[in-house]
Protein backbone atom coordinates (compact mmCIF):
# COMPACT_ATOMS: atom_id res chain seq x y z
CA UNK A 1 0.00 0.00 0.00
CA UNK A 2 1.22 3.23 -0.81
CA UNK A 3 1.85 5.80 1.86
CA UNK A 4 1.41 9.63 0.97
CA UNK A 5 1.64 12.64 3.22
CA UNK A 6 -1.50 14.85 3.90
CA UNK A 7 0.05 17.69 1.48
CA UNK A 8 1.11 15.12 -0.93
CA UNK A 9 -2.86 13.56 -0.91
CA UNK A 10 -4.26 17.88 -1.23
CA UNK A 11 -1.75 18.60 -3.45
CA UNK A 12 -3.01 15.69 -5.95
CA UNK A 13 -6.28 16.03 -5.57
CA UNK A 14 -6.09 19.98 -5.98
CA UNK A 15 -3.87 19.44 -9.40
CA UNK A 16 -6.64 16.70 -10.68
CA UNK A 17 -9.84 18.66 -9.90
CA UNK A 18 -8.66 21.95 -11.03
CA UNK A 19 -6.51 22.39 -14.22
CA UNK A 20 -6.49 25.47 -15.34
CA UNK A 21 -2.24 25.60 -15.59
CA UNK A 22 -2.68 25.33 -18.74
CA UNK A 23 -4.74 28.38 -19.59
CA UNK A 24 -4.79 31.90 -18.65
CA UNK A 25 -5.54 33.23 -15.28
CA UNK A 26 -8.90 33.95 -14.27
CA UNK A 27 -10.82 36.05 -12.52
CA UNK A 28 -13.82 34.44 -10.74
CA UNK A 29 -16.79 36.76 -9.59
CA UNK A 30 -18.92 36.26 -7.37
CA UNK A 31 -21.20 36.26 -9.26
CA UNK A 32 -20.19 33.08 -11.02
CA UNK A 33 -19.02 34.61 -14.23
CA UNK A 34 -15.19 33.83 -14.97
CA UNK A 35 -13.23 36.05 -17.23
CA UNK A 36 -9.89 34.76 -18.69
CA UNK A 37 -7.19 37.25 -18.36
CA UNK A 38 -3.70 37.53 -19.31
CA UNK A 39 -0.73 40.39 -17.43
CA UNK A 40 -0.72 43.75 -19.36
CA UNK A 41 3.16 43.24 -19.60
CA UNK A 42 2.77 39.81 -20.82
CA UNK A 43 4.69 38.08 -18.03
CA UNK A 44 3.36 39.19 -14.79
CA UNK A 45 0.80 40.96 -13.20
CA UNK A 46 1.53 44.41 -11.36
CA UNK A 47 -0.09 44.73 -7.74
CA UNK A 48 -2.30 47.25 -9.24
CA UNK A 49 -3.77 44.48 -11.48
CA UNK A 50 -4.23 42.32 -8.61
CA UNK A 51 -6.20 44.79 -6.56
CA UNK A 52 -8.34 45.93 -9.18
CA UNK A 53 -9.25 42.43 -9.66
CA UNK A 54 -9.98 41.88 -6.25
CA UNK A 55 -11.39 45.20 -4.62
CA UNK A 56 -14.06 45.18 -2.91
CA UNK A 57 -15.50 48.87 -1.37
CA UNK A 58 -12.05 50.55 -1.45
CA UNK A 59 -10.41 48.03 0.25
CA UNK A 60 -7.06 47.42 -2.15
CA UNK A 61 -4.64 45.54 0.10
CA UNK A 62 -5.00 41.62 -1.30
CA UNK A 63 -3.62 38.01 0.05
CA UNK A 64 -1.93 35.40 -2.09
CA UNK A 65 -2.88 31.86 -1.35
CA UNK A 66 -0.88 29.17 -2.32
CA UNK A 67 -3.22 26.74 -4.15
CA UNK A 68 -0.73 24.02 -4.15
CA UNK A 69 -1.09 22.83 -7.80
CA UNK A 70 1.39 25.25 -8.88
CA UNK A 71 -1.54 28.29 -8.79
CA UNK A 72 -2.24 30.88 -6.50
CA UNK A 73 -5.10 32.53 -5.79
CA UNK A 74 -5.23 36.23 -4.80
CA UNK A 75 -8.24 37.60 -2.48
CA UNK A 76 -9.36 40.88 -1.19
CA UNK A 77 -7.46 40.80 2.55
CA UNK A 78 -11.06 40.56 3.78
CA UNK A 79 -12.25 38.09 1.30
CA UNK A 80 -12.13 35.48 3.93
CA UNK A 81 -14.41 37.30 6.50
CA UNK A 82 -17.82 36.92 6.32
CA UNK A 83 -19.42 40.01 5.42
CA UNK A 84 -23.10 41.60 4.87
CA UNK A 85 -21.44 44.36 1.61
CA UNK A 86 -19.61 41.07 -0.10
CA UNK A 87 -21.50 39.08 -1.71
CA UNK A 88 -20.38 34.54 -1.31
CA UNK A 89 -18.05 33.69 -4.24
CA UNK A 90 -19.16 29.53 -4.25
CA UNK A 91 -16.79 28.92 -7.69
CA UNK A 92 -13.88 30.13 -5.80
CA UNK A 93 -14.78 29.16 -2.18
CA UNK A 94 -14.93 25.31 -3.56
CA UNK A 95 -11.39 25.66 -5.53
CA UNK A 96 -10.31 26.90 -2.35
CA UNK A 97 -11.66 23.59 -0.49
CA UNK A 98 -9.51 21.80 -2.59
CA UNK A 99 -6.31 23.10 -0.98
CA UNK A 100 -7.31 23.76 2.49
CA UNK A 101 -10.62 21.68 2.88
CA UNK A 102 -11.92 25.42 4.98
CA UNK A 103 -13.01 28.71 5.13
CA UNK A 104 -15.34 30.73 2.61
CA UNK A 105 -14.29 33.11 -0.28
CA UNK A 106 -15.79 36.47 -0.34
CA UNK A 107 -16.22 38.92 -3.52
CA UNK A 108 -13.87 38.10 -6.19
CA UNK A 109 -10.49 36.82 -7.18
CA UNK A 110 -7.86 35.75 -9.28
CA UNK A 111 -6.34 32.54 -10.04
CA UNK A 112 -3.69 32.50 -11.44
CA UNK A 113 -0.19 30.43 -12.17
CA UNK A 114 2.86 31.18 -9.69
CA UNK A 115 5.01 32.45 -12.81
CA UNK A 116 2.43 35.00 -13.68
CA UNK A 117 3.53 36.94 -9.87
CA UNK A 118 6.62 38.82 -9.44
Amino acid sequence: MINHTTHEVKAAQTQNLLKITDIMAQIIKATGEVIEVAPKNGQYFSLEELQSAVEHNGHHYIEAVNLFNGQTMIVNEEGRLPHVDAPYNIKATQIFRRAYQCDFIFGNVIVCNNNELN
